[in-house]
């Protein structure tokens, strides 16, 4: 799905970098983030050190990390598959050899040890998804390698200090500005508890008159509870028991797996960027005996790629921006069939509707709450988008 790009200038460490980016990834997209440029500023990497890059974004603290340590290795893991594809084109821009850009939702195993681990915690995704990375980081950390993380002093720093003196026996500030605070610990032997703490959540709900369960991490949204958006779409959301589903940005699946049920003689794709979830969403379908739904690792819509759909619906990720909502809804338009339609929850109504009616010609409030408002449109008319490098010309065809 193509988002809109954007290029970063930078100087780190005394090199010049350039990082390209998109909208969507919780990251500044005209600048490095605070806290990722405090950290690759601060940390002790040796030439030939092996270093991992947990959570990498788009890439800009593995590949400082692979400049500073040239003949050293240095691997990039994020659970979400747009974050992956900028890294990878991050390194060959920067004309790195010795750095390679992984999709994965956990740090590794005792197989792959690194001497130094990274990362910035971004702090929308929960300080459990930071401990899950912090213990699990430590059985593919070298003894006396070195772990590190940026955090907003604000978000949880203290209680990530004393969870990383607990699980590694030390802990110190290295360094704090800009509402940040480095963190690092080392490994040693006999140092530190040997946690084997599960984090998964269980959710049991009742929806459309049928029991669910859903399994849920951290990382993932609305990972304790359905939220009220989509708990409101699924109440609305108008699908026939023959149609062709896609729940669009899916996360662990609840109306992916409801669709299911409905449209129980035809066909329901999930589809989402992060690895994460799609394991969730994938563990959901088998759990709810949904034997006629499907769930992929997608940019946007790749994966159901020339696929014709009835329905659309999805909890849109709108804290991501008009940079991601619009190739949903072009890309929506596309997919359907004549007459299909897109349903989506959103908290604030108008812009979205803007957008609908500027592409499918129509657009309307179907059901609102006290927070939440769901929108729709029917394909009625054909509307041809012509890429011209990241942006669109629409073009209206009688």
């Amino acid at each position: 799905m193509m988002n809109r790009a954007y290029q970063i200038y930078a100087i780190l460490r005394e090199r010049q970098f350039v990082f390209a980016t998109e909208g969507g990834l919780s990251l500044p997209k005209n600048k490095i983030e605070a806290g990722i440029e405090l950290l690759v500023e601060t940390m002790e990497v040796k030439e030939d050190d092996s270093i991992l890059d947990l959570n990498c974004g788009y890439g800009a603290i593995g590949i400082v990390a692979a400049a500073a340590a040239p003949r050293g290795n240095v691997t990039l893991t994020t659970p979400d598959i747009r974050a992956v594809q900028l890294a990878q084109q991050n390194i060959k821009r920067n004309r790195l050899l010795n750095a390679e850009a992984l999709l994965a939702d956990e740090p590794g195993d005792e197989d792959e040890v690194f001497d130094v681990i990274l990362m910035w915690h971004a702090a929308h995704l929960g300080k459990d998804f930071c401990f899950e990375m912090i213990q699990k980081s430590k059985r593919c950390l070298k003894m006396g390698g070195a772990f590190y993380i940026a955090i907003k002093t604000k978000k949880g720093a203290k209680s990530v200090a004393s969870f990383m003196e607990r699980i590694y026996g030390n802990v110190e500030t290295v360094e704090k500005s800009q509402g940040y605070r480095i963190l690092k610990s080392i490994r040693k032997p006999d140092a530190g508890e040997e946690i084997e703490e599960s984090y998964e959540y269980q959710i049991t709900t009742e929806l459309l008159g049928k029991s669910y369960t859903f399994q849920t991490r951290p990382g993932v949204f609305s990972r304790k509870k359905i939220d009220a958006g989509t708990l409101l779409l699924i109440e609305t959301m108008n699908i026939r028991e023959s149609d062709t589903v896609l729940d669009l940005g899916c996360g662990y699946g609840p109306l992916g797996v409801v669709a299911s049920h409905i449209a129980h003689k035809g066909e329901v794709f999930l589809v989402d960027t992060n690895i994460r979830a799609i394991r969730c969403a994938r563990h959901n379908i088998a759990a709810n005996g949904c034997h006629n739904a499907r769930a992929y690792v997608s940019d946007g819509f790749e994966a159901v790629n020339g696929i014709d759909f009835d329905v659309i619906c999805s909890n849109p990720p709108t804290h991501s921006g008009k940079d991601v909502i619009l190739p949903f809804i072009r890309g929506s338009y596309r997919q359907l069939k004549s007459k299909g339609q897109i349903f989506l929850v959103v908290a604030k109504p108008q812009m979205y509707l803007k957008m609908l009616q500027q592409t499918f010609g129509n657009a309307e409030i179907i059901r609102q709450s006290e927070r939440y408002t769901v929108i729709s449109a029917v394909k009625t008319r054909r509307i041809n988008y012509i890429q011209r490098e990241t942006h669109y010309e629409k073009i209206l065809c009688s």
